[in-house]
Formats: structure tokens, sequence, C-alpha cells
């Protein structure tokens, strides 16, 4: 048999193998020497397409890949912290991300107002998940400071006062952000800044005033949240020992809504406490 012809055989067998790993090998190597902002550009469409580890991945990548506060940093920083705490609700790994975007970049001129968002981010996370009152109030007092804070972040203030019950605090930031609200034209932010008013002084037992906040009128477009208000007038007017106007307001509420079983609820526990009460 012929050495030479067998040699070719072998060859022209191995070839299409052998030329598949010289380009897989190329691949590899080509992937490996992606630019920075393409590998934020290829996370950032994984993120949209709800590919959320892989985004997480690559946006880690360009991280270890740069120490130089820049924008292809801070991008990166922000992507895996969206993609953290909006997709894989990962809010250690998502506040981590926060921190540091306020450690590098929070005193910088060029990223100072593009690190607004993530303060109030970060205070929301750590009153939500982390129940860290004192943390955010510490990430937002910049903001606090600031004359020009709009609603939402004077709001943020005020619930994690309220949260560790400085009740003056909270009623003074509250107060803030209704006088700036018109600004916003925002009908969810005005009814959502009247109900922590309301709660607010209901806990500092001050339902006088809860409940001037009760009919305190919204904006001409914007329908107040009525069976709410109705919850909270009746908690006041029961805390206040109004007992028959409390049942009046729950079966009021059933009356307009037989299904609403917190109504229900609540009825049954107020006529129970009185016949508690009678009894003794």
């Amino acid at each position: 048999m012929n050495p030479q012809k067998n040699r070719n055989k072998f060859f022209l067998k191995f070839f299409p193998f052998k030329f598949f790993l010289i380009v897989f090998t190329g691949i590899i190597f080509s992937a490996c020497k992606t630019s920075d902002s393409d590998l934020i550009r290829k996370a950032d469409d994984e993120a949209l397409n709800q590919r959320a580890q892989l985004a997480k991945y690559l946006y880690i990548q360009v991280l270890q890949n740069r120490s130089n506060r820049d924008e292809l940093r801070f991008r990166a920083l922000e992507g895996l912290a969206e993609v953290s705490s909006t997709q894989l609700f990962d809010y250690p790994a998502a506040i981590k991300a926060i921190e540091i975007i306020l450690e590098e970049f929070g005193r910088d001129a060029l990223f100072r107002d593009r690190t607004t968002a993530w303060r109030l981010r970060a205070a929301q996370i750590y009153r939500t998940h982390f129940q860290k009152y004192e943390r955010a109030l510490q990430i937002l007092e910049p903001l606090s400071l600031d004359t020009n804070a709009n609603s939402e972040v004077l709001q943020e203030v005020a619930k994690n006062y309220l949260s560790i019950r400085k009740f003056s605090e909270a009623t003074f930031f509250l107060k803030k952000a209704w006088d700036k609200a018109p600004t916003s034209k925002n009908c969810n932010l005005f009814r959502s800044l009247q109900m922590d008013m309301i709660q607010t002084f209901s806990l500092d037992k001050k339902c006088d005033q809860a409940i001037d906040w009760i009919q305190k009128k919204l904006p001409a477009a914007c329908k107040p949240d009525s069976f709410s208000l109705a919850f909270e007038e009746a908690h006041c007017f029961e805390s206040g020992n109004e007992i028959q106007r409390a049942i009046k307001i729950y079966e009021d509420i059933i009356k307009a809504q037989p299904s609403n079983s917190r109504a229900h609820f609540l009825l049954e526990s107020i006529k129970k406490r009185q016949r508690e009460k009678q009894i003794r």
C-alpha cells in the first residue's frame, strides 16, 4: 500500500475537523478580545430580552476588565444594579452595585446628576427589603438638603422617618413634598402623599389632623382613593372612641362594595370588641 496515498487520505479525512478547530479557536479568541463597549451593548441587549443571568455575567466581566472610573464602568454598574433589582430580584447584589456607583461617582461633577436616581433607588431597597432606615436616610441626606429635591425624594425621606417613628420629621418632609407635587401633575403621587400624611398623623395619635388630610381636596383632575380614605377615617374614629361613627363608615363601604372582605372583617372586629366590653 502506498504510504503517501494513505497520508493523503488521512489528511482529507481529518481536515474538516481540523478546519473547524481553527475557526472555533478564532471565534473564541475574538470573543475574548471583544471591547468593553461591545460587551455592554451585548449585556444591554440580553437584559432587554430578559436573559438576566447572561446580562449580569457580561456586566461583571466589564467591571473586572476596567478599574478606571469612566463612562463604561459607570454603565456596567448601572446595568448590573438594574438587572439585579428588577429581573433577578437579587437585592444584595443590586445594593452592592449602587453603593459602588455612589462611592466612585457620587462626587464626580460629570456623573453627579445621574447618581441622584440611584440614591433614591438604594434608599427604597434599604427601606423595603432590608429595613435599614438609618442607612437609607444617610444615602438620601445630600438630596434632602437640596432645595431642588423633587417630591419623590422628599416622600422617600419621610417614609424612612416614619418607619423609625420620627413623626415630626416625617410630617416636615411630607409637607415639603406636597408643596412641590403640583409641578409633577402626578395624581398617584398626590394620593400617595395624602395617605402617607394621614397615616403619619394617625400613628402620632393626632387623628384630628389626620381627618383634616382625609378631607383635603386633591387637584381637580385627580380622583381621591375614596375607600382607602374611608378606612383611615374609621380607624381614627375608633381610636377616638367614636365607635358608632366608625361602624357607620364600615357599613357604608359594605353597601357600596358588598364583597369588600376587609370592611366585613373590620366591622365584625369592632362589634366583637364592643360585645366583650359589655360583658365585662
